[in-house]
């Protein structure tokens, strides 16, 4: 009995088990023939098979992969980065910045409605803050034969520093405010006053400096001189200590030289003044008199 098992484990270690695409075929006793045979024939179905997975990899490794274009039109680049054990793609979009000529990322960007340009927030930072220290409050977009709409403040304020926001804030403020806007005659203060009145009040005092002011002429309160007067002063009389001087030759009664503008006190004698400029005229009414009768055809005396 144990003769007989060891002789049918010794059989079924002789035979060749051979599968052909699912068929599969069992070689009794296979001798050198058999083998060389079955070998030939599975080399033959592997070359057969194997061409059409090369030409699979290869079609799909000549496949080229174009930047997408995105629904807005702008082209954006990926960059794909493959690190050793990673399976997973990063894709960063970029786009182009025509004021600082660089590729941006898109989270760096900022978009301008409703024509869709997009700059750099840096960029635009600098071309905003630029714009409203020349005094310009409808900024336009920066992109070249843009005709849409000037620039939404609102919709710009989360990239604006806070002083550049507040100073186009003022701007538009006082824009709005039309002609009845003006400021403090007074250099050290010179807050940002409403005419409501449109000229019909004089004397007004500011609300910041507490300093009085003439509302009409807006300058500092001319004193007892009325605006009709002070509008005849040349430019360099209407300083502060020229209006006090003024004021003081109204107390003594001096009078002024029509010529050269200088004052002039008289002591005694009669109304005929000759200045040391040269020119002759009546010391009551300025009009000019003759250095030879002394006589004042306006006064008549």
């Amino acid at each position: 009995m144990e003769e007989e098992q060891l002789q049918r484990e010794i059989a079924e270690a002789h035979k060749l088990v051979v599968i052909r695409e699912g068929e599969t075929v069992v070689l009794e006793n296979p001798d050198d023939g058999d083998l060389a045979e079955e070998l030939q024939m599975q080399e033959l179905l592997f070359f057969q098979l194997q061409p059409n997975k090369l030409l699979e990899t290869t079609q799909a490794s000549n496949t080229p992969i174009e930047d997408p274009i995105d629904p807005k039109g702008k082209q954006v680049t990926n960059y794909s980065t493959f690190e050793q054990g990673e399976s997973s793609r990063v894709i960063h979009d970029t786009f182009y910045c025509a004021i600082c000529m660089e590729e941006i990322p898109e989270k760096d960007g900022f978009n301008i409605n409703p024509c869709d340009h997009i700059f750099c927030i840096g960029c635009m930072i600098h071309y905003i803050t630029t714009k409203t220290e020349e005094n310009e409050v409808s900024i336009p977009c920066p992109a070249l034969g843009c005709e849409s709409p000037p620039l939404d403040q609102v919709s710009c304020q989360h990239i604006l520093p806070k002083d550049t926001f507040d100073r186009w804030s003022l701007m538009l403020c006082e824009l709005s405010l039309g002609l009845n806007k003006f400021y403090c005659p007074f250099k050290d203060c010179s807050a940002l006053l409403i005419d409501e009145e449109e000229g019909k009040i004089t004397i007004s005092e500011c609300p910041h400096c507490n300093r009085m002011f003439c509302a009409r002429c807006k300058v500092p309160w001319h004193g007892d001189m009325s605006c009709e007067e002070f509008a005849r002063l040349d430019e360099d009389e209407r300083g502060r200590e020229d209006l006090m001087l003024r004021n003081l030759a109204k107390d003594k009664r001096w009078q002024r030289c029509p010529k050269c503008r200088m004052y002039v006190e008289k002591i005694d004698g009669c109304m005929f003044m000759k200045c040391r400029c040269g020119y002759c005229f009546c010391y009551t009414c300025a009009a000019p008199m003759s250095n030879v009768t002394h006589y004042c055809g306006k006064c008549k005396r």
